[in-house]
């Protein structure tokens, strides 16, 4: 029973790894916009949430210091469009991230925060626009470590189906 326990308890850690998320947080002023992180570097991903927006709307996301459209989203139930971008070839600096649409009475609304831009350590190889998921933070290792956990798991039951079949031919053995 308690071999079983252990087994449950093990599955139940592997696929709750297998299906962690990453996370997302918000930097600066509640301004309606957010970004993953308060900086990045040419060629990084960077995420941009926006908010304040009617359910189903189209927002234009934009890189502002020579206008660079990063891609468009709509707005979820909750009013907030999801949008993750690479970042531009631009100067190091600070920069305007605004995402553009319209508010509930249909007249134009933007939302815009800052972002500083650092020189690139290496170049990055070319990405394409946004998935329109969040951006991939901490751990690159997440999928290796649930594929051993989960090898690991199932070799413990192998281990338990043999110790099982050893001890009941051991029961069936005559004295």
């Amino acid at each position: 029973m308690i071999r079983r326990l252990l087994l449950l308890v093990g599955l139940i850690a592997a696929v709750t790894m297998a299906a962690a998320g990453p996370a997302f947080a918000q930097y600066g002023e509640d301004t309606g916009i957010a970004v993953s992180s308060p900086s990045g570097e040419v060629g990084g991903e960077v995420g941009v949430s926006a908010c304040c927006f009617p359910p189903g709307t189209t927002v234009s996301f934009y890189f502002n210091s020579d206008p660079v459209f990063l891609g468009s989203a709509v707005a979820d139930a909750t009013g907030t469009a999801t949008l993750v971008f690479t970042v531009p070839s631009v100067a190091a600096g600070v920069h305007t991230v605004s995402a553009t649409g319209v508010d509930a009475a249909g007249a134009p609304l933007t939302v815009t925060t800052q972002i500083t831009v650092g020189a690139a350590v290496a170049a990055a190889p070319a990405t394409t626009a946004a998935t329109g998921g969040l951006p991939v933070t901490g751990s690159q290792t997440t999928f290796p470590l649930a594929a051993v956990a989960a090898a690991l798991i199932v070799l413990g039951g192998l281990a338990l189906i043999v110790t099982r079949r050893r001890d009941r031919d051991r029961e069936n053995v005559p004295v």
